[in-house]
């Protein structure tokens, strides 16, 4: 091993938000091309979210996203993030279904709701831990683009995934799924 990985960059949003947060290692004031152990900052801003939010949506996340942030929180010595549930979209819509695959792009492209954005692989990621300005700005393009298909396709299959009671986390009397939580909830006296 060269060099242990680190995180070059993060998006996020919040469901029903139409703003998404996409931050890169050339965000952060004092960055230095080629040092090792330098996404502190950007961990720090991730352990604020991930402290601050209920449940996390991510595709492969479970065995992808958590894990990396998980290993980059312990290197730097953070405690873990406040308790939080996850939806994994990957492995939600593989329980109840059966596409020819259950990579975002594909699954998407399926439901129509678009496509990833093309890019060259590796090299951009090189490019970007270079300082290369136009790499950086074709991955945040990128991530900002996945962000939205993730949304689209949390929306889409939410009615048939099984995910956290969202009742748990509002205040009355709300539709437990997440991406309902509809207060227009009819209920009914029970009858003894």
């Amino acid at each position: 091993i060269k060099e242990h990985w680190y995180i070059l960059s993060y998006a996020a949003k919040w469901y029903g938000s139409r703003t998404t947060v996409c931050r890169g290692l050339d965000d952060v004031k004092g960055q230095k091309r080629g040092l090792p152990n330098t996404d502190r900052a950007l961990l720090k801003e991730i352990h604020a979210l991930m402290g601050e939010a209920d449940i996390i949506v991510a595709h492969n996340g479970v065995d992808f996203d958590v894990k990396v942030a998980n290993t980059r929180l312990i290197v730097h010595g953070f405690q873990p993030p406040s308790p939080y549930k996850t939806v994994d979209t990957k492995r939600a819509i593989k329980q109840v279904t059966r596409f020819s695959s259950n990579k975002l792009d594909w699954l998407c492209k399926q439901l129509g709701l678009g496509q990833k954005l093309g890019h060259e692989g590796f090299p951009l990621w090189l490019g970007c831990a270079a300082g290369d300005k136009a790499a950086w700005r074709k991955m945040k393009r990128y991530n900002r683009h996945d962000i939205k298909l993730l949304g689209d396709l949390y929306t889409l299959i939410s009615p048939w995934i099984r995910q956290p009671n969202a009742a748990l986390y509002q205040d009355g009397i709300v539709c437990v799924n997440p991406a309902c939580g509809s207060s227009n909830i009819h209920t009914y006296p029970r009858l003894y």
